[in-house]
């Protein structure tokens, strides 16, 4: 056989090949997509400024650890005058409570285990000390920061805004103006109220200062 029929052989071949079994499978690349990281708390906008203020102790509240009780200036200067207008308000209200101050930031910033915020001297955790967050000592709390602008937001558990809701509309002279700063009765994740829902704030507040 000639060299030019064994190629019209072998064409032959090959064409009954494709018309048997289809065409050849062509291998799609696999995709290089990595899963959706898990849901982080939300980091503070804008630049950071030098964490290098520290919170001293003072009346009407306790540090827990003043090695972590760093922050940026002005949000140290605000937390300090929300815990001024607490002791005012707890005063008004014969409330038998002081404040535990937790954790801000390290001096200088970065990474506080097992945060996974207070990185840049903008957060800080408070609590009723020894109590956690008593309902009836929340709207002192609350109002004392929520009436400075450098306060962004305060995460506090869905539910126990539940509970405050209903003792404000109940109660309005303790702090009606706080109705529309809760996201309740809203779902978690709606709206853009300042206080807002974060897993794990129970039984404390954490302030998020815009500077």
């Amino acid at each position: 056989m000639g060299v030019e029929a064994a190629l019209v052989v072998l064409a032959l071949l090959v064409l009954g090949g494709r018309r048997r079994h289809g065409p050849a499978r062509t291998e799609l690349p696999k995709s290089s997509s990595t899963p959706a990281k898990a849901r982080t708390f939300p980091r503070p906008s804008g630049p950071p400024a030098p964490v290098a203020t520290q919170l001293p102790p003072g009346d009407g509240y306790v540090l827990k650890n003043p090695a972590k009780a760093w922050g940026t200036a002005d949000a140290i200067a605000s937390l300090r005058a929300a815990l001024a207008r607490w002791n005012l308000c707890r005063a008004e209200y014969g409330l038998p409570f002081e404040l535990r101050v937790a954790d801000i930031s390290a001096m200088g910033g970065g990474a506080l285990p097992p945060h996974l915020s207070h990185h840049e001297g903008r957060d800080v955790d408070v609590s009723v000390q020894g109590h956690g967050l008593p309902l009836e000592a929340l709207p002192c709390l609350l109002l004392a920061f929520m009436s400075d602008e450098n306060v962004k937001s305060i995460y506090l558990d869905h539910g126990l805004q539940g509970q405050l809701h209903e003792l404000l509309v109940a109660e309005p002279h303790l702090g009606v103006e706080l109705l529309p700063e809760l996201q309740y009765p809203m779902a978690p994740g709606a709206g853009m109220t300042r206080i807002r829902h974060w897993k794990g704030h129970r039984n404390h507040i954490h302030v998020r200062f815009a500077r």
